[in-house]
This record gives C-alpha cells, sequence and structure tokens, in this order.
C-alpha cells in the first residue's frame, strides 16, 4: 500500500480543482493521505492559494509514493519530466483527448482507489536525452517521454540523420520526429510512423512531408546516437520542440543529439485493457 499520494492537476482541465478535492476525499475516506502539487501555474496563483485553505500542499514531488495527474496526455508528459529524477509511478486521470498515457476515465474512482492502495504494476518506459550544439557548445538539453521534434516553420530544409558516423537517412522536407516507443502513437503515427509497444526499447525516426518516396520511418537500437542535421536553413525559420513543450530555434550549422536517457518514466499500470485493445479504441474514436 503506498503511504503518500501527491496530486498533480491541470488547472485549464481541472476547473476550480473540482476534480482534485473529489480525489482527495475519496483518499481520504480510504485513510490514503494525499496533498496538491498544481501544475502549469505558480504556487502563489490565487486558485492555487484557494485551494491550499482546503487541501494541503505538496512542497515536492520527492516524498511521494504515487503521482496522479489529472488532465490529459500532455498533463502526464510535463509531470513525467518534473519527476523523472525521483522515479516515482505516474498514473493518469483523463479529462483530454485521446488519454493513451491518461489512461483512467474520471468516473474510475474505484479503480484510482486501488492504485492508491499499490494494486498495479509498474511500466518502465524509455525517455530520450536531447543535445542542441551550435558552434561546438552545448545550447539546449532536455530529455523527452514522448519525441523529439525538428521542424521548418514555412519551408522545406534538408535533413541528414547519422548513426555512428554514417548517413541513415537524408532527404528534403519539413523535418524530422525521433519517438520513444510511447510516443509512437503520438506526432510519429500522424507522420506515417509505426506503432510500437511501449515497453520496448527503440527509437523511431519519422520523416515529415519528406519529398522523396523513399523516405520512410526507421527503428534504431536504443544503443545508438543520432546525430540530425540540416541544410538549406538559411531565411527558413526552425525549430526543435520536446514532447511538444518549449519551441528553440534550431539555426544552419547546428546539431541534434538523441540517445536514450538514464531516467526512465514509471507508469502505474492497473491492467483494466491490452495496449492493442485500448490503442484501436482511441485510434478509432
Amino acid at each position: 500500500m503506498t503511504n503518500h499520494v501527491v496530486i498533480c492537476p491541470n488547472p485549464y482541465r481541472d476547473i476550480d480543482f473540482a476534480h482534485t478535492l473529489k480525489i482527495y476525499r475519496a483518499l481520504a475516506e480510504h485513510h490514503i493521505t494525499s496533498a496538491a502539487f498544481p501544475l502549469f501555474v505558480p504556487f502563489s496563483a490565487p486558485e492555487v492559494t484557494k485551494l491550499s485553505a482546503i487541501m494541503p500542499l505538496a512542497i515536492s514531488l520527492s516524498p511521494a509514493d504515487l503521482l496522479i495527474a489529472i488532465g490529459g496526455d500532455g498533463t502526464v508528459l510535463n509531470l513525467a519530466r518534473r519527476s523523472m529524477g525521483n522515479q516515482i509511478p505516474i498514473i493518469g486521470v483523463n479529462f483530454g483527448d485521446k488519454g493513451f498515457l491518461a489512461e483512467l476515465d474520471g468516473t474510475e474512482m474505484n479503480s484510482l482507489i486501488t492504485a492508491a492502495k499499490g494494486g498495479f504494476r509498474e511500466s518502465h518506459r524509455m525517455m530520450l536525452d536531447v543535445k542542441l550544439i551550435r558552434r561546438g557548445e552545448v545550447v539546449y538539453e532536455d530529455t523527452a517521454l514522448n519525441d523529439v521534434v525538428l521542424k521548418s516553420v514555412h519551408n522545406c530544409i534538408a535533413v541528414t540523420t547519422r548513426i555512428l558516423g554514417q548517413v541513415a537517412s537524408r532527404f528534403a522536407g519539413d523535418g524530422l520526429i525521433v519517438a520513444t516507443p510511447t510516443g509512437s502513437t503520438g506526432y510519429s503515427l500522424s507522420a506515417g510512423g509505426p506503432i510500437v509497444e511501449p515497453e520496448a526499447q527503440n527509437m523511431i525516426v519519422t520523416p515529415l512531408a519528406a519529398h522523396l518516396l523513399s523516405a520512410k520511418a526507421f527503428v534504431v537500437s536504443p544503443n545508438r546516437e543520432l546525430e540530425i542535421t540540416a541544410d538549406r536553413v538559411r531565411g527558413r525559420p526552425t525549430v526543435i520542440t520536446v514532447d511538444g513543450n518549449d519551441v528553440v530555434d534550431f539555426f544552419a550549422g547546428d546539431e541534434l543529439i538523441v540517445r536514450r536517457s538514464a531516467h526512465e518514466t514509471i507508469i502505474a499500470d492497473l491492467q483494466l485493457r491490452p495496449f492493442y485493445e485500448r490503442m484501436l479504441d482511441i485510434l478509432s474514436r
């Protein structure tokens, strides 16, 4: 049984923290202690101050045995990156759209109580470390659970990917996606990439709108390092995004390095439905 649960709501999905308070009261009825750690807003925000008058706030995530993300897949992604140094299992309650990561519906309170009592298996998910190198210096670093995207804002660019110093792909197009197995059902899938079981250990490299019939998605060993460069960038705004968050400028001569991270995300899996059943249901909506 878990000793302490931290509820992590997205206030843009959980208006007035109504769902947070409902979960807090349900946990209390089962003698499970919990606190709130709101995402996307500062603790000084008026709505958070109002929440703290009703339930305790968690100063940090580290003492928790389980994190409950209230929102959608984007909320789980944000929480995964914030907590990756702590290795705390995360369970998502979906008030978003697809719900690949936030698998529980808001009405499944009994399942949430089961998770809070430790009734789940740990699903370990690979993450990616990302470095942007400019003139020999690292100017940006981040870690992704879903994907890293190199994308031209308006025009076609020429993208080259090297593995072990050898050219693995070269094409002109809108850009490139490097996804984890968890992220294979996201942007990569919409760009024509394969579906990969989420607990696999691979990198999925998917071209964006390639102007070359032979430019296809391919799957790479997790032990490889990808070196990605782009030509024809000058005068063509190009950016990097990591899990759909920060937008970082990419200039001519820059090099993007992507490799498997030493960090993992642990998803609390209640094994309510097999992966492929959930996937087909979500993608048929």
